[in-house]
């Protein structure tokens, strides 16, 4: 899982911090995720479910997350 914050859209809220604190952090204006919660993300459900709360709030729409693919090894879903 990839967390990406587009600085250019981030008001600087900080809701995302309110509702995720050991997710994200604020560095000076803009929102940042904090690289070493990103594993523990993976097996912590209240950590997702924060974190999709934070998706769903964020303003300014700043926050995606894309899962990571593995080269060549997807299977196509659509036959």
């Amino acid at each position: 899982m990839k967390i990406t914050i587009d600085t250019s859209k981030c008001a600087g809220c900080s809701i995302c911090q309110h509702i995720a604190p050991t997710l994200f952090y604020m560095n000076g204006y803009h929102a940042e995720i904090s690289q070493k919660m990103l594993d523990q993300l993976q097996t912590d459900e209240i950590l997702q479910f924060k974190l999709q709360e934070v998706l769903d709030t964020c303003p300014a729409g700043a926050i995606t997350v894309t899962e990571d693919v593995d080269n060549g090894s997807a299977t196509p879903t659509d036959q």
